[in-house]
């Protein structure tokens, strides 16, 4: 699928959301994923990402699940079997405070930067330096 832009009210809650995560989020590494930290605060997470899934209309639909990833290198981004996509919105990309919602990046053959996102039916494999949130859907 080809990437889709967010609207401007969007925009900002990514960008108070990319903000958030870049200086404050707790993030850790699970085992057995390489390259890769996710944020370990469930209620921090969800609260945070909210606004900007109001916005885009992904807090109504039912059994969602949301993921907050840090990655930095080679890693793959599974999609469970038992949900039907999964979307894939950089925050930011690179490093240092100048990365917050800045940046491109290749992801299933299309280029993305903040502000953008992809759907994808299947595990997403990339080599980067960004933040990002996932959105599985049912």
């Amino acid at each position: 699928m080809p990437p889709t832009n967010i609207a401007d009210d969007a925009f900002l809650e990514l960008k108070n959301l990319a903000t958030w995560v870049y200086k404050t989020a707790e993030m850790g590494e699970e085992k057995g994923e390489k390259n890769l930290s996710r944020c370990m605060d469930k209620e921090a997470r969800e609260a945070k990402v909210r606004p900007l899934l109001e916005k885009l209309g992904y807090d109504k639909i039912q059994g969602h699940l949301v993921g907050l990833l840090r990655i930095y290198g080679n890693s793959s981004i599974e999609k469970p079997d038992n949900y039907r996509s999964l979307l894939f919105f950089p925050l930011s990309i690179g490093s240092g405070p100048e990365s917050i919602v800045s940046g491109e990046v290749q992801v299933a053959g299309e280029v993305l930067k903040p502000g953008t996102y992809i759907q994808l039916t299947s595990t997403l494999n990339l080599d980067a330096q960004l933040d990002c949130l996932i959105v599985l859907l049912p």
